[in-house]
């Protein structure tokens, strides 16, 4: 049903912001590729290797300052919490019918990378003016962060060792006054851009 939902913002353009699972469910309705997120082996013929993200870790932005309106006041190395396996690939416009093969200008893809990690590079994207996904988290609140951390100890302990909770808690008490803050300005330019569209 969500995705249905999904499916029928994309096509009207009507205003969504999806957050991890969101994101990814909003890049999947959108006809783009949903998979986990991976590395390749150190030889040619090896598996790909899984690169979760868990915890604490920072962000850039392809633009200086963040054009985007959406990112405005967001700023490179800012940390943000991260709790994902699956990564997507940017969704497109659909090629319009009747449009010239390369090497002819390929028509435009309505989309824009919004964010990157080393590890992930599709952290947020826009497509259209008005559908926004982020594979990171910026509605947390610490007792939230907390309560992901309890129920997720295991993959916490497999992705960052035995230490990697108390790493997490440690971290948030670094970053979380920062994080909190960009997060709420981020949700404010949201709110702010539908006033405008």
């Amino acid at each position: 049903k969500e995705v249905e939902l999904l499916k029928r913002a994309v096509q009207i353009d009507r205003a969504a912001l999806g957050i991890c699972l969101g994101a990814q469910l909003l890049a999947h309705a959108a006809g783009a590729k949903v998979h986990p997120n991976t590395k390749p082996g150190e030889k040619p013929e090896d598996s790909p290797i899984p690169v979760p993200e868990i915890g604490w870790g920072p962000i850039t932005f392809p633009f200086h300052g963040g054009t985007e309106p959406i990112v405005m006041g967001m700023h490179d190395g800012m940390q943000v919490f991260h709790w994902h396996y699956d990564a997507f690939e940017l969704p497109k416009l659909p090629t319009p019918a009747g449009a010239p093969p390369p090497p002819a200008p390929q028509p435009p893809t309505g989309n824009a990378l919004l964010c990157s990690t080393r590890a992930c590079k599709n952290q947020g994207f826009r497509l259209k003016n008005r559908l926004f996904g982020f594979q990171w988290h910026m509605e947390l609140t610490l007792s939230g962060i907390e309560a992901i951390l309890a129920a997720g100890r295991e993959d916490v302990a497999k992705v960052l060792g035995p230490d990697g909770a108390d790493k997490i808690s440690r971290d948030s008490v670094n970053y979380y006054s920062q994080y909190a803050r960009l997060g709420d300005k981020l949700l404010r330019n949201f709110v702010q851009f539908l006033k405008v569209y």
